[in-house]
């Protein structure tokens, strides 16, 4: 498909994406299970939390709620009600 950040979680694809036909998304390798399908919510946001508390030393709460921010901007995650 060629799109250059992943539907699920934004980050950047660099032409190796796993794309979804059904859905008409492409996630990047981190959001998939190894057997192409998408993880689950719970799991990408506990993934991408991490990463801010790991990187930039984020406190819990704070990258919790810029987590949830960004992923409801996300297309896959668009039709989702609980957060």
């Amino acid at each position: 498909m060629g799109k250059i950040q992943c539907d699920s979680c934004g980050q950047s694809l660099r032409n190796n994406g796993v794309v979804d036909s059904e859905k008409g998304f492409e996630y990047c390798r981190n959001c998939c299970m190894t057997n192409g399908q998408l993880k689950p919510y719970e799991e990408i946001k506990s993934d991408k939390v991490q990463f801010y508390i790991d990187f930039y030393n984020y406190p819990r709460t704070a990258a919790e709620g810029l987590v949830v921010r960004e992923l409801k901007e996300m297309p896959a995650w668009s039709k989702r009600e609980k957060w």
